[in-house]
């Protein structure tokens, strides 16, 4: 308890601190979790959103003097396919491979075009017997056609090198990213 403390209080000043950015950069937060308590996976599916850019915090002069363009001076570019990806089920490997991770995940498209290419990337993580983390292996694979307002089940056997993974030791995977 005793060693918790001064973390603590570093990652709260730390937090603090990194809201004081000035309007040059980004501002962002970076944090960490004490490795004894391990990591927190989500619960469902992960969707990324990008932010809007922030304004900036002093507005020049000539900003300020001329007029906004009009909407109809700048061309928008059409939207592109929007993939969600659902919750990730993991299985053991039907055929005992202890290397291998039977990997299934929904894939909608809730664009207005349909999505014909793609990639999909695991991170294949390695524990030992002690359930300490060892290696992350990552891989990818090419994402299924999915069309408008549709879904689809992919299923995958994801493996690591037989030679990584030792008697005693098992393979855990998760989703990384998928782009279409």
């Amino acid at each position: 308890m005793r060693r918790k403390a001064p973390v603590f209080a570093i990652s709260v000043l730390a937090a603090l601190l990194s809201g004081c950015a000035g309007s040059d950069r980004d501002p962002y937060v970076a944090t960490a979790a004490d490795p004894a308590e391990g990591t927190i996976p989500p619960l469902g599916g992960v969707e990324l959103i990008p932010l809007p850019p922030s304004p900036s915090a002093s507005p020049s002069a000539s900003s300020l003097a001329s007029p906004p363009a009009s909407p109809s001076a700048s061309p928008s570019p059409s939207p592109g396919p929007a993939l969600r990806v659902g919750p990730l089920h993991r299985a053991p490997d039907p055929a005992g491979r202890r290397w291998c991770d039977k990997v299934t995940l929904t894939f909608t498209n809730t664009g207005p075009r349909p999505i014909t290419t793609g990639t999909v990337t695991f991170a294949t993580h390695v524990f030992d017997a002690t359930g300490a983390e060892r290696a992350t292996l990552p891989s990818s694979s090419a994402l299924p056609a999915i069309g408008v307002g549709r879904w689809v089940e992919g299923a995958w056997s994801v493996c690591a090198d037989e030679g990584r993974v030792g008697v005693g030791m098992r393979v855990e995977t998760r989703v990384v990213s998928a782009t279409p």
